[in-house]
């Protein structure tokens, strides 16, 4: 089989299975994953060769779980976006009485509580440098004020 540059079949099957899925369902999806093993998506179509399988498996379940991560995505930058806004407005605060933006007791506090809660999913190394990385903006944030 051959290929295009950006991965795609050159003989236009990716194009067929994306055709052939697009008013599928979630639940759909899930027999046209269970009929590829039968060398059929669908109703419409065969599988041509043996690679046919590996791309269509490529494009149907990827797309769907990069659908579905990009979502996230959204939810985790806009989440950020507040957490920045409501860092504003501490550090507002912060000025008009006269505190430090610092404050590492607060910062080792924060460290701890989010190691407790990412521990639970295994990912509290993780979720350190993630939190480390946000307070530092949030200082960053706080001392434009």
């Amino acid at each position: 089989m051959k290929f295009r540059r950006n991965g795609e079949p050159a003989d236009g099957r990716y194009r067929m299975v994306k055709d052939a899925l697009s008013d599928c369902s979630r639940g759909y999806l899930e027999n046209v994953v269970d009929v590829l093993g039968n060398k059929r998506v669908g109703n419409r179509m065969k599988d041509n060769g043996p690679g046919f399988m590996a791309i269509a498996a490529r494009y149907l379940l990827v797309d769907k779980y990069e659908s579905e991560v990009e979502k996230i995505d959204v939810g985790i930058l806009k989440s950020v976006a507040e957490r920045l806004g409501i860092c504003r407005q501490i550090g507002e605060e912060k000025k008009r009485r006269g505190l430090p933006i610092y404050v590492p007791g607060r910062e080792r506090e924060v460290l701890e509580r989010v190691g407790r809660l990412a521990a639970q999913h295994g990912l509290e190394e993780l979720a350190k440098k993630i939190f480390r990385d946000l307070m530092g903006e949030s200082k960053r944030v706080q001392a434009k004020v």
